[in-house]
């Protein structure tokens, strides 16, 4: 596979942005392993000074929300991280987005000062989902729900087997 890096309009060779962000968190596949060393070795190389020198020897893959669009990022940091939902703060580096050709989605870089994983969703009904679905795509979220049906078996005239469950 094949990565070109592409330089990212408006931004100046050594802005960095603040990141703030709630992702899930996934591991680098297999297939793109190489080309994240390949960054992490650029940008240790390009931004030491800005980073102090230290990027994390652990990578992973962050897909967020902005704005009912997804976006997509690599990201370093010093401990494992596991697959999950987490809220991420650190830097992320003008070097560029990375277009991986055979999928054709961007990839800003990131490098994590600190990374709190999270196993409680947001609140959200399934009428909430259903009706405005770009609101949750690659967030974590409760529901709450509750079912109950009745069903009716006529067995013979005049009886009747009813059953009830609860979801």
């Amino acid at each position: 596979m094949h990565l070109t890096i592409i330089p990212r309009p408006g931004t100046i060779s050594r802005d960095i942005l603040v990141f703030e962000k709630s992702c899930t968190v996934l591991t680098v596949p297999e297939s793109l392993k190489t080309n994240v060393d390949e960054i992490r070795g650029e940008v240790a190389e390009r931004f030491a000074e800005i980073i102090s020198g230290r990027i994390g020897m652990y990578s992973a893959l962050l897909l967020c929300n902005e704005n009912g669009e997804g976006s997509f990022y690599v990201v370093f940091y010093d401990e494992p991280m596991k697959i999950g939902y987490a809220s991420i703060t650190g830097k992320e580096l003008p070097i560029s987005r990375m277009l991986i050709s055979s999928i054709d989605k961007e990839f800003g870089v990131v490098v994590a000062d600190e990374i709190a994983f999270t196993d409680e969703g947001a609140p959200a009904s399934i009428s909430d989902i259903t009706s405005n679905p770009q609101d949750y795509y690659y967030k974590l979220v409760k529901i709450d729900a509750r079912l109950r049906e009745i069903s009716v078996k006529l067995v013979a005239e005049g009886h009747e087997n009813a059953t009830v469950g609860v979801l």
